[in-house]
């Protein structure tokens, strides 16, 4: 079961990152070895905090860290509940750290233009 004040803090923080004022990155750009494929990592003065999910597995995890980078709090959903908290916070942090928003923002102003889309001899993209 997740404590009272820590789900209060999990709370404050989807509400946060759902209005845009938590800046999530992917915990390997943040350069913190990545646990996951979708691992995800807010760094606040004096601590931290990592979200993340194993594919093919559906614990979500959540570490919460000291100024060190040490572990104070390993957080899973046990029920329902807490689960649903810790998914959507993870879906949030994920579209956030990802720019999913942003880039589906520039996807709809291209589709709102008159004319052909898509450049017919476009050069590869990176992918990460």
């Amino acid at each position: 079961m997740i404590p009272p004040d820590v789900k209060k803090i999990l709370d404050d923080l989807l509400q946060r990152t759902k209005a845009g004022e938590v800046n999530w990155v992917e915990s390997n750009t943040a350069g913190i070895e990545a646990l996951a494929e979708d691992d995800y990592v807010v760094i606040l003065p004096d601590s931290s905090i990592n979200i993340w999910k194993v594919k093919g597995d559906p614990t979500i995890h959540v570490h919460i860290l000291d100024s060190h980078g040490n572990i104070v709090l390993d957080v899973t959903g046990e029920y329902i509940e807490e689960f649903e908290l810790l998914d959507n916070l993870l879906q949030a942090a994920g579209r956030k750290a990802l720019n999913i928003d942003e880039t589906l923002e520039v996807i709809k102003r291209n589709l709102s233009k008159p004319g052909v889309l898509g450049n017919p001899k476009p050069k590869a993209q990176a992918r990460q």
